[in-house]
């Protein structure tokens, strides 16, 4: 299933040229939030490129990487940290 047009999407790409925090301010209120987390290895650049071409919003996160059994829970608490819920 694919996400809504006006979804937050987000993918996380060790060369990504955001950082989280620079993308929150664009977010909508009540809007569906989305984290494509990729397998081990990560995603390539093509991937990226096919992604940010249908909307996603690739980021990094200062040079950390994590493995995919926490990723998603990591930037969820990065996303709640930086809106200001925890």
């Amino acid at each position: 299933m694919l996400p809504p047009d006006d979804a937050i999407k987000l993918i996380p790409y060790e060369y990504g040229t955001c950082h989280i925090r620079d993308i929150i301010p664009t977010f909508e209120p009540n809007k569906q939030l989305h984290i494509f987390v990729g397998s081990e290895g990560g995603f390539s650049s093509d991937e990226i490129v096919r992604a940010e071409a249908r909307g996603w919003h690739a980021f990094r996160l200062r040079g950390h990487i994590l493995r995919v059994e926490t990723a998603a829970t990591s930037i969820i608490a990065i996303v709640h940290y930086e809106m200001g819920i925890l």
